[in-house]
């Protein structure tokens, strides 16, 4: 594993800084770092941070903020939970939109973006992922957003699925708050469709349900 990050450079995480790093931002790499230090998985992850970066830094597409606070959601629900396996959760989350990088396009459908992204993992890193993680790991990539396609309940699963509309929903709110709408981008149009999607798609936790309705609040008022 150590030779796989030799591979990589640290240099383009240092210098990809194509968003304002506002405060939830910066909890959510704060998080993720204190996270990172005791992780028996350091590496991995690092790793996974690493191929995440070098297909985002070719896109023009941007889904970093998005990652950070995905990780930060799981991260801080399950903070006391050792069942729930962080690492995997963690990987999935820099892997999972990696696909949405390369097509650049929002309007393709769901299952084409989850495919190359499952695709990608395999192909970069699944090989190094230990068995008893891989499954988790794939079925949070493939089953983020949308329709269920398959009966598994892993704890990572769900919550992936919770963090991808909330942390949306979150980046809208906080552009809404900002007062940021151009012709092209309407935080409110944008916070709505993700919240008929929260409340079509899933089955929300007591917690995820908590964080949506004072983000509604929020951005109605």
């Amino acid at each position: 594993m150590k030779n796989l990050l030799k591979k990589t450079t640290d240099k383009i995480i240092n210098f990809y800084k194509p968003q304002i790093k506002d405060d939830l931002f910066q909890e959510a790499e704060k998080v993720f770092k204190q996270y990172l230090k005791k992780s028996k998985y350091e590496e991995y992850l690092k790793f996974s941070e690493s191929i995440f970066y070098n297909y985002q830094l070719k896109s023009e597409y941007n889904v970093e903020k998005h990652v950070y606070l995905m990780i930060h959601y799981g991260l801080t629900k399950h903070k006391n939970d050792l069942n729930f396996n962080k690492d995997a959760y963690i990987i999935a989350c820099f892997f999972h939109d990696i696909g949405r990088l390369i097509f650049c396009d929002i309007n393709e459908p769901r299952d084409k973006h989850k495919e190359k992204s499952l695709e990608i993992f395999k192909k970069e890193f699944g090989f190094a992922i230990p068995e008893k993680m891989k499954d988790v790991i794939e079925s949070c990539i493939l089953e983020h957003s949308g329709e269920r396609i398959t009966n598994k309940n892993y704890a990572e699963l769900l919550t992936i699925r919770e963090a991808d509309r909330i942390s949306l929903m979150q980046i809208n709110s906080k552009d809404a708050s900002f007062g940021i709408k151009t012709d092209d981008y309407d935080p409110f149009y944008w916070f709505n469709f993700h919240y008929k999607d929260f409340m079509k798609n899933l089955n929300p936790s007591k917690y995820a349900l908590n964080i949506v309705q004072k983000l509604k609040k929020k951005i109605n008022n």
